[in-house]
């Protein structure tokens, strides 16, 4: 809940976000104008988390990285927005390594030279009735 005046003050959401970090803006101008934010856990609401995000899936990472952008710009400075631009771009290719690395079946991209799937693992006999 949100006191009229606050809004008249601060002004609605910002229209350049879509979907994401459009109440983090608002809730750090409304701050910065001197309103306090409380969080009251007490309160409950129903929010269908995802709703919108998963009708255009792949539309709505590229939303979200759109405002984290803007946000970052607006409200962090150049020198931040740049950094999150350069950290953003270095995580693109851990996570393509990583998938090059590992699949979600498990599976390796190449099989080892030494070992396929099918072939078993053999371990050496801890037995001592085998000659060493």
């Amino acid at each position: 809940m949100v006191r009229r005046e606050a809004v008249e003050e601060v002004g609605p959401f910002d229209e350049k976000f879509f979907l994401f970090m459009e109440e983090a803006d608002w809730c750090l101008r409304m701050r910065r104008s001197g309103w306090e934010i409380y969080y009251l856990p007490h309160l409950t609401a129903i929010h269908h988390h995802g709703a919108s995000k998963r009708k255009l899936e792949s539309a709505s990472w590229i939303e979200y990285y759109r405002s984290t952008y803007i946000y970052f710009r607006k409200n962090r400075g150049f020198g931040a927005y740049v950094w999150l631009r350069f950290l953003r771009f270095c995580k693109m290719f851990v996570n393509l390594g990583l998938t090059t690395l590992f699949r979600s079946d498990g599976s390796s991209p190449r099989p080892c030279p030494a070992r396929t799937r099918n072939t078993p693992i053999l371990f050496p006999s801890t037995s001592s009735s085998e000659p060493s």
